[in-house]
């Protein structure tokens, strides 16, 4: 895939993860290579983090995955 195409994939997860009920208040890093897309950030509940990968993978064009959110309960 190409830089553009990467790019407009990031682009896509961002917004759906901002328009998706659950995941709209969620601070996540959005990287995308060659259509896979990592996740980063901190998030309240290990649901959110499930919810978050869900989302993410429904986009068109995702090839894969990769879920590096930090649950912040786990933390403690």
């Amino acid at each position: 895939m190409s830089v553009s195409s990467d790019e407009a994939i990031a682009r896509a997860v961002r917004r759906e993860l901002h328009e998706d009920a659950a995941t709209t208040e969620l601070r996540i890093a959005v990287e995308v290579e060659g259509g896979v897309v990592r996740l980063r950030g901190k998030v309240p509940e290990v649901g959110d983090a499930e919810n978050a990968e869900e989302v993410a993978g429904r986009v068109p064009g995702v090839g894969e995955v990769i879920e590096e959110l930090v649950v912040a309960a786990q933390e403690e």
